[in-house]
């Protein structure tokens, strides 16, 4: 999939990217939409607690 991708995506890292590579909207709210339904219970005003999401 990542291959087929003509945008250089870091998905292995980046939750916005792995977003985007499934067809997801990667917007910041649905960021903290995805992140309640994780059940992470953190801080969802930093992009970067939502590295958790790709771990």
């Amino acid at each position: 999939m990542a291959q087929k991708n003509a945008e250089k995506l870091n998905w292995h890292t980046s939750i916005v990217d792995l977003m985007k590579l499934v067809g997801m909207d990667s917007s910041l709210s649905a960021r903290k939409e995805l992140a309640r339904e994780l059940n992470f219970t953190g801080d969802t005003s930093d992009s970067c607690q939502h590295e958790h999401l790709v771990a």
